[in-house]
């Protein structure tokens, strides 16, 4: 700047180079170049809305509000304002791979933008004192471990700039967070069977959060092997266990079948036996027990499923019958075989039914 006066005589020329911060809503378009580095002054804390906000760490250029930016990584508490401002420095870069990516952190959730090379998918970062990149922690992998009615998750976590992993926030389902300094957290009395939603974010020294992660996982149950009882004790003859014809044999599944299915499946004859086809697996649902009566030698299976298709240690059971004292099982009259007969109404009350000396016919 410079005066002149009435007869055309010049003053000395002011020249003044004047630095502007960038703007805490958007950046200039002549600020918008890879490489070149701004401060911003916050003083209105956040936008009333962070529809303004792409990206995790780096930002899109074109679109975000710097001040919503500042608060979702952590390097401004969101509460600034013109008596209590606070400047922050921004570097422009290309856009990363993969573009900007959206996550919720410090409570804020930003949205996404896919990747691209023109100007317009320029981005900007914010730096520290030195120069360096300001990144938020980040949750690096979750594992789970599912138990008999809990859950325990534990989380790998990496801090950035100097700044340490400070506290853990788990929560299940629609709970409250909990807080921890543990990196491992067990949730305890859940019902088995169930998928439960878990989600979990951590706090550096900074008083910075990562983005909230989301896992499903579902609670287990040890799914045991059915047994198996009967209502009459076995005679033991040449070295096998024989049950009278008649016994009552029972399936017992699980005391609690919450979430579970019982399944049963059998074929006359022994174990190798391939004269006879099994039956195929049949449901008995969620009853605790399943009893049937004996009346030939069968091979019996048995196992419980849950819901999620798992299944435990099946029951194979070998079950020798006796022959029945009134007539000869049908499947029994194969000419050779030897089978022990349990005599225990004496006769029947008329013998004629009986046909033969020494040798009886055993249709009638």
């Amino acid at each position: 700047a410079k005066t002149i006066n009435e007869i055309g005589e010049e003053s000395q020329i002011l020249d003044q180079e004047i630095h502007v911060m960038g703007y805490q809503y958007k950046l200039q378009n002549n600020y918008r170049k890879v490489g070149n580095i701004y401060p911003v002054l916050i003083n209105n804390g956040i936008y009333n809305t962070y529809s303004y906000l792409y990206g995790t760490d780096t930002y899109w250029i074109e679109s975000t509000y710097i001040l919503n930016a500042a608060k979702h990584a952590g390097v401004t508490t969101g509460q600034e304002s013109e008596a209590n401002p606070k400047v922050v420095k921004i570097k422009v870069v290309e856009c990363p791979e993969g573009g900007y990516k959206a996550s919720t952190r410090n409570g804020v959730t930003s949205g996404s933008y896919p990747y691209g090379t023109s100007s317009n998918y320029y981005g900007f970062v914010f730096i520290d004192e030195q120069g360096n990149e300001i990144k938020g922690p980040t949750i690096e992998s979750i594992s789970q471990v599912p138990d008999e009615n809990k859950v325990t998750v534990g989380v790998e976590a990496t801090a950035y700039n100097g700044a340490s992993i400070a506290k853990y926030y788990y929560k299940i389902d629609n709970g409250d967070y909990i807080e921890s300094t543990s990196k491992t957290y067990t949730f305890t009395e859940l019902a088995p069977y169930v998928n439960h939603t878990i989600s979990i974010y951590v706090v550096d020294s900074r008083g910075t959060e990562t983005t909230v992660q989301t896992i499903t996982q579902r609670t287990t149950n040890q799914i045991i092997t059915p047994t198996i009882t009967y209502d009459k004790e076995p005679y033991e003859i040449d070295g096998v266990k024989w049950y009278p014809y008649g016994t009552q044999a029972t399936i017992h599944y699980a005391s609690d079948m919450t979430s579970q299915t019982g399944y049963i499946q059998s074929k006359l004859g022994e174990k190798g036996d391939t004269t006879y086809s099994w039956t195929g697996w049949s449901s008995r649902k969620s009853s605790t027990t399943y009893t049937f009566t004996l009346k030939e030698t069968i091979e019996v299976q048995a196992k419980i499923v849950d819901t999620t298709g798992t299944e435990g240690g099946i029951l194979d059971q070998e079950i020798h019958v006796m022959g029945y004292q009134y007539q000869l099982q049908n499947d029994y009259r194969k000419v050779g075989n030897i089978y022990p007969v349990l005599i225990n109404n004496g006769i029947y009350n008329t013998y004629s039914y009986l046909y033969g000396t020494d040798t009886y016919w055993i249709e009638s």
